[in-house]
């Protein structure tokens, strides 16, 4: 959940925690941890605090609907592993599975460490951001996230931080997330992921028209 105290660049721009929350949620399987601070009732009047806009709180309240499976706990955080494994981390295969990198739907012939790579490998660079326990190649999905969270937290006071913003969003993430954000929703058999990924297409939707207000 968000849990830092995060100034918005703009009115119109998403709250950045929500992006480094979604960051953890693509990085990782869930623990029954995580999935308790998701059943919390704070955690709902926070996200409904933050989101600013009927669209995205009604996502929101689906994700949080989802989590709140009463499920016994060990299981649900098996189900959610499995369901993590299927997706991202190749074991559903072409059919089955929804791959995290940008590389894969931009480049040519679906492989990795292609372009996208180096790109976001130099905006990471060029920004000076360290990620904590990055692990992934620079496009993961849940890297742009992270790497989108800190710029937005930086962008109101620094220009550099905000063209860098503007170029991760333009040439990146509002590239391929689309295609990420649909095949999460098809192929999602938990449904827990697929609601996350609609929740980052509400905020990539209201960065879209932040952008095309400039």
């Amino acid at each position: 959940m968000p849990t830092e105290s995060l100034d918005k660049p703009a009115a119109a721009v998403p709250d950045p925690a929500f992006y480094q929350w979604l960051a953890g949620l693509f990085i990782r399987e869930q623990t029954a941890e995580t999935l308790g601070v998701l059943k919390a009732p704070e955690t709902r009047r926070e996200f409904h605090d933050l989101a600013g806009e009927d669209v995205l709180r009604g996502r929101l309240d689906r994700l949080l609907d989802v989590a709140a499976n009463p499920a016994d706990p060990e299981d649900q955080v098996l189900d959610l592993a499995s369901a993590y494994a299927l997706l991202f981390l190749g074991v559903g295969g072409s059919r089955e599975g929804v791959p995290p990198y940008e590389s894969v739907y931009t480049g040519p012939d679906g492989r990795l460490y292609q372009e996208a790579t180096a790109e976001m490998e130099t905006l990471l660079k060029d920004q000076g951001l360290w990620l904590a326990d990055r692990r992934e190649p620079a496009d993961h999905i849940a890297v742009e996230l992270e790497l989108l969270a800190q710029l937005t937290a930086r962008a109101a006071d620094d220009a550099g931080a905000a063209a860098r913003r503007r170029t991760l969003l333009a040439d990146h993430l509002l590239v391929w997330a689309w295609e990420f954000c649909d095949l999460c929703r098809d192929r999602d058999r938990s449904g827990f992921y697929a609601a996350a990924a609609e929740v980052l297409r509400a905020l990539l939707e209201a960065e879209e028209r932040a952008l095309k207000a400039l």
